[in-house]
């Protein structure tokens, strides 16, 4: 016969510990692999593309590369932890969760973005260094800001593998997990999908 104390210990191990449906939730949505993946950045980028190619080609302002930079830092992390999916995951129909099948928080949201964050940063810092410079004034077109040489191309080179090697884990892993998604505990997943078979 159970004793109140030890129905009261089952109930409390109920609780805390998740059934195993619960704890794979994520492992039974189709993972969305690195093309799709890919197709959202696009989308998301364009949100920025428009100003930030004025600012690096006509207006040249400091103070208006951080705040569009700031905006790209905020948006991406935000939208995965408030809505599941940035905007170009909403169009691609895809979405970020974890294991649960839960909306990341905002910190595993942070952590996911790590490496972009890093790249996001150099970008900044390599710009601004740039729009000092009495040559790129002379800049006006997308191709002559690409030709464009920077004191620190090479850490852009290394910033650009970095996230290429964090990004492209995605084809070799069987839940097409990057390396930001692993160190978060996240899964990018098809909305409403289930794996076949």
């Amino acid at each position: 016969m159970d004793t109140p104390e030890t129905s009261n210990e089952e109930a409390r191990d109920s609780q805390e510990e998740p059934s195993s449906h619960e704890q794979d939730i994520a492992a039974e949505l189709r993972p969305a692999g690195f093309w799709i993946r890919l197709c959202a950045v696009l989308v998301d980028g364009a949100i920025f593309a428009p100003i930030f190619y004025l600012n690096n080609t006509s207006i040249k302002s400091i103070p208006l590369l951080i705040a569009i930079c700031a905006a790209g830092a905020i948006y991406k992390p935000f939208m995965e932890s408030l809505c599941g999916a940035t905007l170009g995951k909403m169009v691609c129909g895809i979405q970020v969760m974890d294991k649960h099948g839960n909306r990341l928080n905002l910190s595993a949201a942070y952590v996911r973005y790590l490496t972009f964050l890093f790249a996001k940063v150099v970008e900044v810092v390599t710009t601004a260094i740039a729009f000092m410079l009495p040559e790129y004034q002379r800049v006006s077109s997308f191709s002559e800001m690409l030709e464009f040489p920077t004191p620190l191309e090479p850490l852009q080179i290394v910033a650009g593998v970095i996230v290429l090697l964090d990004c492209g884990v995605v084809a070799f892993t069987r839940s097409k997990c990057a390396v930001h998604d692993l160190i978060a505990g996240s899964y990018c997943v098809y909305k409403q999908s289930r794996k076949h078979g």
